[in-house]
């Protein structure tokens, strides 16, 4: 922490913190904590016999040590504002970039062919539609369910494959 104290207020300091100096090292925040604490009590405790140019004096002692903390408070603040902002500008690049890979041509024509219909349809529906491999069907469902673009509807009986098959709907 740096606070500004000419000479004089930095000797007027050290001797009150004096009775303090083997609790806390010189020019620590603790130090400077307990200096406040220790300036407060000279300036306000009853009973206080302070000339006006000492409780001057140490107002502006308690004032730099105030001004210093809160520089060092705001400091830290900024700090932590810009490593959110780089976090949420990080969030954001990598979420274009998963946008960008799932809006290539085989994402496009499964949206569209979902968009196209009121019921679910089945990955090999979706292949017969769309004219795409039931392979590339199935990585591209995939990837668009783990983007939470399409989500699974239900299941319903294939007549190709003669079994039970999940269904899809956009979200």
């Amino acid at each position: 922490m740096n606070v500004q104290l000419n000479t004089r207020e930095a000797h007027v300091l050290k001797s009150i913190m004096k009775p303090m100096a083997s609790l806390c090292p010189e020019g620590s925040p603790i130090y400077y904590d307990m200096a406040i604490k220790m300036l407060q009590q000279q300036l306000f405790s009853p009973g206080a016999l302070v000339t006006p140019n000492a409780r001057q004096m140490l107002l502006s002692i308690t004032e730099k040590i105030a001004y210093a903390q809160m520089s060092e408070d705001i400091d830290d603040i900024l700090a932590e504002a810009q490593e959110i902002e780089l976090e949420q500008e990080t969030t954001k690049v990598q979420s274009m970039k998963k946008s960008k890979k799932n809006s290539s041509k085989g994402h496009l024509l499964i949206r569209s062919a979902l968009q196209s219909t009121t019921e679910p349809l089945s990955r090999t529906e979706l292949a017969n539609l769309t004219n795409l491999r039931l392979s590339s069907v199935c990585a591209r469902v995939r990837e668009l369910i783990e983007e939470g673009e399409i989500q699974v509807a239900g299941t319903k009986w294939d007549k190709e494959s003669e079994r039970q098959v999940e269904t899809l709907e956009l979200v």
